[in-house]
């Protein structure tokens, strides 16, 4: 039996039945109140990092090819955001950069 492959979610559908990429996922919550997220994201299907600063939204700062890329990537993240937590983010989707 051939087993069913996940789709691409709406934003919509997402935010009701939650992402089902997120069984695999690497999240670190520092102790500021950053949170690190590494998963593949419901709307483009591929592994990316995340970062949410308190009173800041959500800012996509990496993408990655595989899983292992993604896990080291996370790693990275983590230590960057420990070490610089103010730093300036952009927003590789939209280009944004956030400032805090």
């Amino acid at each position: 039996m051939e087993t069913p492959k996940k789709r691409k979610m709406s934003i919509p559908e997402a935010l009701v039945e939650g992402n089902p990429y997120r069984d695999d996922v690497f999240r670190t919550e520092l102790d500021n109140g950053i949170v690190i997220d590494t998963c593949i994201g419901f709307d483009t299907g591929i592994w990316e990092t995340g970062v949410l600063k308190p009173d800041l939204e959500w800012v996509i700062v990496q993408q990655y090819k595989s899983r292992s890329e993604a896990q080291e990537g996370h790693a990275e993240w983590v230590n960057s955001m420990k070490k610089n937590p103010t730093q300036e983010l952009t927003d590789i989707l939209w280009s944004k950069v956030w400032e805090q």
